[in-house]
């Protein structure tokens, strides 16, 4: 549901997004990003600022390595967690995570 309906707009300053739920659009900046974590079971990155407010990416976005490629130039170095490092970095390269459950 949230492929259809929520928005995601990523440039170099950062992304705006509309929560689901809430239905609000918020603007996180790159700069104040915290920690990136990739969730292979639900199939989402997981983007928290040093606020405390969170952004879930599902792999589905429209734009994806677009998404990756600003996110690995622009956040803090430390902010995205080893593992999830790996799965940006192909998918800035144009191999995303599969939408499939393995």
């Amino acid at each position: 549901m949230d492929y259809f309906i929520a928005k995601h707009e990523v440039s170099a300053e950062g992304l705006f997004y509309r929560k689901l739920v809430v239905g609000t659009t918020k603007h996180l900046r790159w700069s104040d990003v915290r920690a990136v974590r990739y969730s292979p079971l639900v199939k989402w990155f997981r983007l928290e600022t040093r606020s405390g407010d969170v952004a879930g990416i599902s792999v589905m976005l429209t734009g994806l390595p677009d998404f990756a490629r600003l996110l690995l130039a622009h956040a803090p170095r430390g902010a995205v967690d080893a593992d999830t490092l790996h799965v940006l970095q192909a998918t800035a390269e144009g191999n995303p995570p599969s939408v499939w459950i393995r």
